[in-house]
């Protein structure tokens, strides 16, 4: 994967809390969903399988195709070596789940945003383990932090909406763990200083307690919470790597 994609993960950050999202149908009957951006441009991303609706050489998207072929060399003891062009086709599937990960988030289809995050964070992991050169594998991985903290706003928001606030705050720090690991493998940040990510998650942390708390005032602390995720992630970012 290449520097320019970490870019564009954080565009679309920025424009998680003014994107308007809908369902649409189009003439076969395949449910899409059309992203609006405030400066005029849709996209329309299938709402099932590979959003762009592209075939992955006859399987469902080229994570599963790639990695069909690592098992086969594996089993052969042989290793697979991810080309070029391969890394530059699940660069491009990572880059279509991921809006449509945060047009799920838009609709609080929490499950459903989780489930492509976990998707893109899988092509981040398999591209780092079979990319050939450092440079390839270290900017996948640079995007490790950005997609664990929506993962886990995702599943803090799904607690939430269960009405389990313990649940939620447990994986906020999860979310706050992995990101540390994250950085530990990332060569050109200090380990020891606080990422954007991990703030933005005890920030949403500090909210659910607020909150809380003043539900228990209140005596209101059966109701789900609402919390302004999409806001909190549009806020203005610094890059995740100083270069």
């Amino acid at each position: 994967m290449n520097r320019e994609a970490e870019p564009i993960l954080y565009y679309w950050l920025q424009s998680a809390q003014s994107m308007r999202v809908r369902r649409i149908r189009v003439v076969e009957g395949r449910e899409r969903l059309q992203i609006n951006l405030e400066n005029a441009v849709f996209f329309r991303l299938l709402r099932s399988g590979r959003p762009d609706g592209m075939s992955a050489r006859g399987c469902a998207t080229y994570l599963h195709f790639y990695r069909e072929e690592a098992r086969k060399l594996r089993a052969q003891g042989e290793s697979k070596g991810l080309s070029t062009a391969e890394q530059r086709n699940l660069e491009e599937e990572l880059l279509s789940y991921f809006p449509r990960a945060l047009a799920f988030l838009k609709l609080g289809e929490y499950k459903a945003c989780a489930q492509d995050l976990h998707h893109c964070m899988e092509l981040a992991r398999f591209t780092f383990r079979h990319g050939k050169g450092g440079g390839a594998a270290e900017s996948c991985m640079e995007m490790m932090p950005t997609l664990h903290m929506i993962y886990y706003l995702a599943l803090c928001a799904m607690s939430l909406e269960a009405g389990h606030p313990t649940r939620a705050l447990y994986y906020l720090d999860r979310g706050v763990q992995n990101i540390s690991a994250d950085y530990l493998r990332i060569s050109q940040r200090s380990a020891c200083s606080d990422s954007e990510e991990a703030l933005r998650l005890r920030s949403f942390r500090e909210i659910i307690l607020q909150e809380s708390r003043r539900r228990l005032a209140r005596r209101r602390g059966k109701s789900p919470l609402h919390v302004p995720i999409c806001q909190l992630l549009s806020q203005q970012r610094r890059p995740a790597v100083e270069s």
